[in-house]
């Protein structure tokens, strides 16, 4: 039988189980997975530039004043 493992609130005595979730039986092929991303391209620190700036990439800021934001 398995270890169970609990975390315990000592404040409130309550005990949450830790490994209580069931492994899907559904779960893809993990080669299959792989496969995907095997034309992905590895760089050493140095082929990398010392800076990138990526404002072009992100939106512009909002004004969130209504929704409560500090």
């Amino acid at each position: 039988m398995p270890l169970k493992k609990f975390l315990i609130n000592r404040f409130r005595n309550r005990k949450f189980r830790v490994n209580g979730l069931i492994r899907s039986t559904r779960l893809p092929n993990k080669q299959s997975l792989c496969q995907a991303f095997s034309d992905h391209v590895l760089y050493t620190p140095d082929q990398l530039p010392p800076k990138a700036d990526l404002r072009d990439y992100m939106t512009p800021v909002e004004d969130q004043s209504q929704i409560g934001s500090w």
